[in-house]
This record gives structure tokens, sequence and C-alpha cells, in this order.
């Protein structure tokens, strides 16, 4: 397509020491509502749930730090969910917010800083805000930004949906499997291999099917 720069993979290797995770946006209330989205919308509600929890877990057995948000938990979007909560490391804070973006919120930003990790792995429920918008903002901070897009699901039009995977996909963002960041986590010295999402929007692209190198 004229006048569209293509989109690159960038020339990195993931590494899980230098790796934190920021869960976004995983309530009662809006897993109430996912699972009333026509199933056209993505991954389904069930399995969405499955994957972040395996990320989670995975993420806490091998000392990844974790950084959780909810927005508005008092209103209808509810609290965390239980299942997550669950698996969280004892005392870790969720950090509610009033905004779509978390990366908007000083204290989410602040968190994640604190750990001194400059590669983000970014899971959030809703794909069009939690995923897109904190995965944009987040690498134009200067993290190299890693999308999980198994762990979310389109609340709004698919089409809007993939125009903000392309979004994120010509900032840099990788796109990526929540199963391949776990095994990746538990096996350092492996390549990542990109979503077949991020090769779907960046079909411009042949290095889309390299592994994250």
């Amino acid at each position: 397509m004229s006048g569209v720069p293509p989109i690159r993979l960038p020339s990195v290797r993931f590494s899980p020491a230098n790796a934190v995770v920021l869960l976004a946006d995983y309530q009662v209330g809006l897993l109430a509502a996912a699972h009333r989205l026509p199933a056209a919308r993505g991954v389904p509600p069930g399995m969405v749930m499955g994957n972040v929890l395996a990320l989670t877990r995975s993420a806490r057995a091998e000392g990844v730090p974790l950084v959780v948000t909810t927005r508005a938990a008092l209103s209808g979007a509810g609290r965390i969910s239980p299942a997550l909560a669950a698996a969280l490391p004892p005392g870790l804070e969720v950090l509610d917010r009033a905004t779509a973006n978390a990366w908007d919120t000083p204290q989410v930003r602040a968190a994640v800083a604190a750990t001194e990790r400059s590669e983000l792995v970014v899971a959030g429920l809703r794909t069009e805000t939690s995923l897109t918008l904190t995965a944009l903002a987040a690498a134009s901070d200067g993290y190299q930004v890693y999308g999980t897009v198994d762990t979310g699901c389109a609340f709004g039009p698919a089409a809007e949906n993939v125009d903000g995977l392309v979004r994120v996909a010509r900032a840099g963002v990788v796109l990526v499997g929540s199963s391949a960041i776990a095994e990746a986590f538990a096996a350092p010295s492996s390549a990542l291999t990109c979503h077949p999402a991020h090769r779907l929007v960046a079909s411009e692209s042949p290095q889309c099917s390299e592994p994250v190198r």
C-alpha cells in the first residue's frame, strides 16, 4: 500500500531477566460483559482467563515481576477476578485507576519503573484500550513492549480491533501469544516467535515469519 510505512519486528532478543508483566482490567464486571460479546470478537472469555492465569503463574514461578491494575473497581467494572487475585504473589497491590490507558496513571508507570526492567509484557482484557493504548504509550516511553493477543477480546467493532493491532505493530510492539511468553520465562535461551496476528497485520514484512532475536 502506497504511503503506508512497513511493519518490522525489532531486532531484539526477549530477555526474561529484563522483563516485567503488566496485567490490566481483569475485573468481574468486565469479564461478565465479555461473556456476552459475539463469538466473532476474538478469544472466548473463558480461554482469555485461562491464558492470563497461565501467564501469571509462569511469571511468578520464574521470579518475573508483576504489575496489576484495574479501572474504576468500585463501579460496574468490579473488583479483580478472584481467580487472578489468588494467583498473584501475596501482598501485591492492585493499582486502581480512573483512565482507560493504564500508562496514563503515574502509579502504574512508577511500579513498572521500580522493577528497573525495560521489556514490558502487556496483557489487557479490552484489546482496544487495556492492550492497545497501554502498549503504544509504554513503547513511546522507550520500553520494548510485547502485547499478548490471546489474553483479551475486542469490546468494540472487529475492524477497530484490527486497526488497533496494526497501530501497535507499526509502533514496534511485538504481538505474541501468552504461551510463547510463558515458555520463554521457563527457557530463557529460546527464541520468541511472533504471533500469527503479527504476521497478519504485518503481511508486507517477511521478517514477521522469523523469531524475535
